[in-house]
């Protein structure tokens, strides 16, 4: 079987592999986009429609590149013709996460920011608990449509010449020369530089051919809760406690998600473990509809990106 040539391969079509494609494009590269599975599926951590954008973070660099990406974001809708991000904004609250600190640097940025006692939080949006710190609020935050977003990104790869392959998992990834080569049980591509985006099978393709950090791939079940009164669209902001066992945020169209704590999934198969049901207090409210996804958490203060060959 000969291999396809490409200036570059990106495995996973994911969010972080169909923007590497859409940019990889833009630059008038030669790129291959394939993904094991078919558009929309449920398998990795990019399904649904709501995950967080937010600017603060205790490391100076990551405010500095969320506000790059965020007009990246605004260039994207463009183009799409359609809303990718929904400004709703974005708390911060919980002993760990140090909102003045936080304030400190968004405020250093020039990032619209405000830092507010406990209480008055509790005040502005209420059913929430906050606990005895501060709570930091930043209005650029807000929700990303990872499925609206994948697919504009992939649209824009493609009008741009990439070829996209779905359905089709990658078996092995081989290195040689300058070059490395792609395998799939019927194709193979050969590249100067793979990408490989693969999500919780990051590990099985690339295990002993780069060096990775230790990466746990863990269980998330989140569960959506439908307004008390019908009709009713409360709007609230996006939040991030810590530390935290549960995970309570909002996608500011009213309904709410919470995490139960994660688990380890099976490091060999990548597939869930069995779950025990979710109990519910005695006439409380019930979910209207849950979403697992497998995060994949790495040593604090690490940002891992790796490829083979010269981007």
């Amino acid at each position: 079987m000969s291999a396809e040539q490409a200036d570059v391969v990106v495995v996973g079509a994911g969010l972080a592999g169909s923007a590497t494609a859409r940019a990889l494009a833009r630059r008038g590269r030669s790129v291959v986009l394939v993904e094991a599975f078919q558009p929309g599926h449920r398998h990795g951590s990019s399904h649904g429609s709501a995950r967080i954008f937010r600017r603060a973070y205790p490391d100076p660099l990551y405010v500095r590149l969320t506000g790059q990406v965020q007009v990246l974001w605004r260039q994207l809708a463009d183009e799409a013709g359609e809303q990718l991000v929904t400004t709703t904004g974005a708390v911060d609250y919980g002993p760990a996460r140090k909102q003045e600190k936080l304030y400190e640097i968004l405020t250093g940025f020039g990032v619209p920011a405000e830092l507010m006692t406990a209480e008055a939080a509790a005040e502005r949006w209420p059913g929430m608990s906050f606990g005895p710190d501060p709570v930091l609020l930043h209005p650029d935050g807000g929700v990303i449509d990872p499925e609206r977003a994948m697919a504009a990104m992939r649209a824009s790869a493609a009008g741009r010449g990439a070829q996209i392959s779905y359905g089709t998992p990658v078996l092995r990834v081989e290195t040689g020369g300058d070059d490395a080569t792609v395998y799939t049980a019927d194709r193979s591509w050969r590249a100067s530089a793979v990408v490989v985006a693969a999500g919780a099978w990051l590990e099985p393709l690339l295990g002993g051919q780069v060096p990775l950090p230790p990466l746990a791939v863990t269980q998330e079940e989140f569960f959506h809760f439908a307004p008390r009164t019908p009709g009713r669209r409360a709007r609230r902001p996006a939040c991030t406690p810590r530390p935290a066992t549960r995970i309570s945020s909002w996608t500011g169209t009213g309904p709410s998600s919470s995490a139960r704590p994660a688990r380890a999934m099976a490091p060999s198969s990548r597939r869930w473990p069995a779950r025990s049901p979710p109990t519910w207090p005695a006439g409380g409210p019930r979910p209207s509809a849950a979403s697992p996804w497998p995060p994949i958490a790495t040593p604090p203060n690490h940002l891992y990106h790796g490829h083979l060959g010269a981007l």
